[in-house]
C-alpha cells in the first residue's frame, strides 16, 4: 500500500471509530434502563442503524461500506 493508500485508510478506521463511540454513547446512556426492563436494546440498535454500523460488513453493491 502507498503512502496516500495508508493515509485514506486510517481516515477510515478514525472515522468508522468516532461512529462506534457515538452509538457506545447511546448504549451507555439507556444501559441501566434496558437491563432493568430486560428488553432489547432498540436505542442502540437504531444508533448503529444512523451510523451506518450494520452495514459496514456488506458489500458497496449491497449498500454497505465494502468491509
Amino acid at each position: 500500500m502507498n503512502v496516500a493508500g495508508a493515509s485514506i485508510e486510517a481516515r477510515a478506521e478514525d472515522a468508522a471509530a468516532v461512529r462506534a463511540a457515538r452509538v457506545a454513547a447511546i448504549a451507555s446512556k439507556y444501559a441501566d434502563e434496558v437491563g432493568a426492563e430486560g428488553r432489547c436494546p432498540r436505542e442502540a440498535v437504531d444508533g448503529m442503524r444512523g451510523e451506518r454500523e450494520l452495514s459496514i460488513q456488506m458489500t458497496a453493491e449491497m449498500g454497505g461500506e465494502g468491509g
